[in-house]
């Protein structure tokens, strides 16, 4: 009997991770009923909190090192692993960059085929992070480690372009998958908790029309310019508007409590993490979705949110945009806070707009993003390589 193939993903795998760890839960499944054998590896920060996995997957998680402060996320048990088990992988599927994780393959022999997605890394905005550290590391060794991958995972046009203007040589490389996930409607949930239900009774009771914002509290997710916005916005249509800003807690979480303590209306609501079946019942609920970010790869919430079938304002930065566009599926403005209020306002007011981006939204996802597809796709690629 020929021996399962065994493919190995390496990422910070926890909700404040934010989208990749998503994304790997969402082909995990599909890897697994393939025949795959599949492994999670993950250093990851003690007070976050580890993301689910696909039933059959492998999830392995490490303590972090002290000079994960220098190399983000350098753990020694992760490495002491891999030098263990390096030849049990025929493949090794590296999310992202920046961080110990993307340079273990490379710098510890092995027999893997090395696949890596660059989650937007890449991205102006990414790179502007931090960047003395990034450009030593992509000195030093990131740059000659990306040449080396024997495939290289891009989800958006954008960000093939970004490759292509670094590296022309490597258009065979260079694969275009978008992300996907599992059609949200077509799967079954335990009823909401009676508290959660409650909470947004109460919301919906003071005002006709909700917004929700659904990812990490970090700063490239403009949120700083989405307040001020529904401030405006609150200035005009006072309780008629919500929102709901939901996710775990990251860099921008102090600044937020700090605009939000000279927010003088009440009509913002602050959730944490919402998973299960009171994710499911928050989008059953909502208006509209909202996510002006300054830098995507390619947003999984939003995603979700159009397969949801809910009207969408999104920044020009959210890494399917020109699809979207095409599609007249979404809102799409500059993350800049005179857009985004122009945009809600526009949304709020006009029932044919909400309805037309509602139904193009779901058609736009199930003919494009739906797992199955995307994650076929995937694999047929990785069988390439």
């Amino acid at each position: 009997m020929n021996q399962k193939e065994h493919l190995l993903h390496l990422c910070s795998y926890s909700y404040e991770s934010g989208g990749p760890a998503s994304v790997i839960l969402n082909h995990s499944r599909f890897q697994v009923e393939s025949g795959m054998d599949v492994t999670i590896a993950s250093s990851m920060d003690r007070a976050h909190h580890p993301y689910p996995t696909a039933p059959g997957v492998q999830l392995e998680i490490f303590n972090q090192s002290v000079f994960s402060r220098i190399l983000s996320e350098f753990s020694w048990s992760l490495l002491f692993w891999f030098i263990r088990k390096r030849n049990t992988f025929h493949y090794v599927h590296i999310h992202g960059l920046w961080y110990f994780g993307a340079l273990l393959p490379f710098l510890v022999p092995n027999k893997a085929k090395k696949i890596v997605t660059v989650h937007g890394f890449l991205d102006p905005y990414a790179w502007s992070r931090s960047a003395w550290k990034k450009k030593l590391l992509w000195n030093l060794m990131q740059k000659r480690f990306l040449l080396q991958a024997d495939m290289i995972h891009v989800i958006s046009r954008e960000e093939e372009q970004i490759l292509l203007n670094l590296f022309p040589d490597l258009r065979s490389k260079i694969v275009f998958i978008p992300n996907g996930i599992v059609d949200p409607k077509s799967q079954s949930h335990a009823k909401p908790s009676p508290e959660f239900v409650l909470q947004l009774a109460e919301i919906k009771a003071k005002s006709p029309f909700v917004f929700l914002f659904l990812s990490r509290i970090n700063r490239k997710k403009g949120l700083d310019i989405l307040v001020g916005a529904f401030d405006k916005l609150s200035l005009q249509h006072g309780k008629d508007v919500h929102l709901i800003i939901a996710g775990p807690q990251d860099d921008y979480s102090d600044a937020l409590a700090g605009q939000l303590s000279t927010y003088t209306h009440q009509n913002i609501a602050l959730f944490d993490v919402v998973t299960g079946a009171n994710k499911a019942y928050l989008f059953a609920q909502i208006d509209g979705f909202i996510l002006p970010s300054y830098s995507e790869g390619f947003s999984i919430a939003a995603l979700e949110a159009l397969a949801y079938s809910k009207p969408c304002i999104l920044s020009t930065r959210i890494g399917f945009a020109t699809e979207l566009l095409a599609a007249d599926a979404a809102m799409i403005c500059e993350p800049k806070q005179e857009d985004v209020f122009q945009a809600m306002k526009t949304l709020v007011t006009d029932l044919n707009l909400q309805k037309r981006l509602a139904l193009n939204a779901r058609s736009l996802f199930l003919a494009d993003y739906q797992i199955e597809r995307v994650a076929s796709d995937f694999m047929m690629a990785i069988k390439q390589v």
